[in-house]
């Protein structure tokens, strides 16, 4: 998937929860390159959760945990607040990128936000479709097509702009 995860904790490893919460973390965006585009750093973040999810031996154990979420309300809700504050986190940590790489560089808190919703919106539909569809191990390729078809269409990054 083109990188190694060995640094990163086992899945699992940070909290219960569902999958997608207990696989993706802020400060993993700080691992990759930092000329890397911010819409490519947030599709290769997402490799945790594809190889969480495409795991035969916890994958069973996920898919029910994930099942009990979506079923109560109370449980999905505290789930959307966790994902939300987690997207916000995320673009935190691109605009913090954006800066080290161009300290005259001042992102746009808005639009970084609406990068990492969008992305995420991309992550949770693959998901979904390959959940429905039954084929979790195509789940890495069809998140690649899908962040392909909505990937920011300007030359420079969407979430930066320099002062005039």
């Amino acid at each position: 998937m083109g990188r190694s995860t060995a640094a990163l904790p086992a899945p699992g490893a940070e909290e219960p929860g569902s999958p997608l919460r207990r696989s993706l973390c802020p400060t993993w965006l700080d691992t990759r390159p930092p000329h890397e585009p911010d819409w490519d750093c947030l599709r290769r973040t997402f490799d945790v959760v594809v190889e969480v999810l495409t795991d035969e031996k916890g994958r069973a154990h996920d898919l029910a945990v994930q099942q009990i979420v979506q079923e109560c309300p109370a449980l999905h809700a505290a789930h959307l607040e966790r994902a939300d504050r987690l997207q916000e986190q995320m673009a935190e940590r691109l605009s913090a990128r954006a800066v080290a790489r161009d300290p005259a560089c001042r992102p746009d808190p808005v639009v970084l936000r609406a990068v990492v919703g969008a992305a995420f919106a991309c992550l949770l539909s693959a998901v979904s479709h390959a959940l429905r569809d039954g084929d979790l191990d195509g789940l890495g390729a069809r998140l690649d097509r899908v962040m392909e078809a909505l990937r920011p269409s300007s030359a420079e990054p969407p979430a930066a702009s320099r002062p005039s």
